[in-house]
């Protein structure tokens, strides 16, 4: 019994994280030559700060990953006494002056959302700081690709019987005539 037990529990654990993983590629780049940080908070569009733990904030060069950070809490304020929410985003970057984009992924419902705001890399420098992060508006969240409808592997069973109507009995089949007793070969 204490086995089952275990294993219940695991394949409940195993299926809590499976539901909510961040998007493929999301690893924060090693081997670029300089950095620059960005202290953000992020907001949905009703204005509600999102604060759900495992959530990522990703900066990036086209479609190439040039920052991720997870949600940590920084020292109390007047508006946070439990500490100020913020991601501290170190943007990796080659050049000064090449463009960035930021994509949010909430781990609340597991949705992907853009950020309709650009920056430029500035090597070393920072935007925001902890006790006053900026702030980004996440768009609504990005539709996942609707599945391929399969067709089905098995042909559906069509019935050679009419539909029977409302109203009228079925007539009942004649009973097959009884062979006569005689001679028999």
């Amino acid at each position: 019994m204490k086995t089952n037990y275990l294993t219940l529990l695991s394949l409940a654990v195993c299926a809590f994280m499976a539901k909510a993983a961040p998007p493929a590629g999301w690893i924060d780049p090693t081997g670029l030559p300089s950095t620059m940080i960005v202290y953000a908070q992020v907001k949905a569009p009703s204005g509600a700060l999102y604060q759900a733990a495992g959530s990522l904030l990703a900066a990036f060069s086209g479609p190439d990953v040039i920052g991720v950070a997870s949600l940590q809490t920084g020292p109390p304020s007047s508006e946070f006494p439990l500490g100020i929410p913020y991601y501290p985003l170190n943007v990796h970057g080659n050049t000064n002056g090449e463009a960035f984009t930021y994509k949010f992924y909430n781990k609340d419902n597991d949705s992907l959302h853009t950020i309709n705001a650009n920056a430029t890399f500035v090597k070393d420098s920072s935007i925001g700081t902890i006790t006053a992060p900026i702030t980004l508006v996440a768009t609504a969240p990005i539709p996942s690709p609707t599945p391929e409808v399969q067709a089905p592997s098995t042909p559906p069973v069509v019935s050679s019987q009419p539909p029977a109507q409302k109203g009228k009995k079925k007539a009942k089949p004649k009973p097959k005539a009884k062979p006569k007793k005689g001679k028999t070969r």
